[in-house]
């Protein structure tokens, strides 16, 4: 499986290659997706910083993102951009058991969906 990206404005013409998205676009042959709706970046140590400081601000500049959701991979814990009237919404980190509504998917999800079979 190759891994696909999200094309954002960087000069040299590279792209942000992210964790999980959704998109209704058709599959191609190029490495990278023009129009995500549901972008989705597992949190580590390693790449937490780029994630947040980089790649949400970038992602928020495409017109067809509707949600990003930042994913803790050490403890149950997420929070979740929504693009709400034209502007950016960040909800207050999710944790443990709760849930919450993705309009993006269409329905509520779960962080105890999302960290099945993780352990934690």
């Amino acid at each position: 499986m190759q891994a696909v990206g999200v094309l954002v404005s960087l000069p040299d013409g590279r792209f942000f290659v992210t964790d999980v998205l959704m998109t209704c676009e058709e599959p191609a042959s190029i490495p990278y997706i023009n129009e995500p709706r549901l972008i989705v970046e597992i949190l580590s140590p390693s790449t937490e910083g780029v994630d947040q400081k980089r790649k949400v601000p970038a992602y928020g500049r495409l017109p067809t993102v509707e949600e990003i959701w930042l994913v803790a991979s050490d403890e149950r814990w997420a929070v979740v951009w929504k693009r709400v009237a034209g502007s950016w919404v960040a909800e207050l980190p999710y944790e443990g058991d709760a849930v919450f509504t993705s309009p993006a998917l269409g329905g509520d999800v779960s962080l105890e969906r999302l960290y099945n079979l993780t352990g934690l």
